[in-house]
């Protein structure tokens, strides 16, 4: 069985490598995952946004910093999200 965390550490490598294709494939096969949710979702949801952002997707950068607002309003700590949304615009 796939672990969250061995996916996401396999996507930051290839982040930090400039592989921002690769990376984003392996965040979106860490949130296919059943067992993450909250804070855990959030991360790659960041992540990858930041993979879509350099990859000049800027409407699926913009979906995925949405989408974490929303799942992280609940836990009230969104900052992060915002200052990439930012970046997005900026970009």
């Amino acid at each position: 069985m796939t672990d969250y965390a061995t996916v996401k550490e396999e996507g930051n490598k290839c982040f930090n490598e400039s592989r921002f294709g690769e990376a984003a494939v392996c965040y979106t096969k860490a949130l296919s995952l059943s067992n993450v949710t909250g804070n855990d979702k959030a991360v790659l949801l960041k992540n990858r946004a930041a993979c879509y952002l350099k990859l000049d997707k800027h409407n699926e950068a913009i979906a995925d910093c949405t989408a974490g607002i929303l799942d992280l309003i609940v836990l009230c700590a969104f900052v992060n999200f915002y200052v990439q949304l930012c970046a997005v615009f900026l970009a």
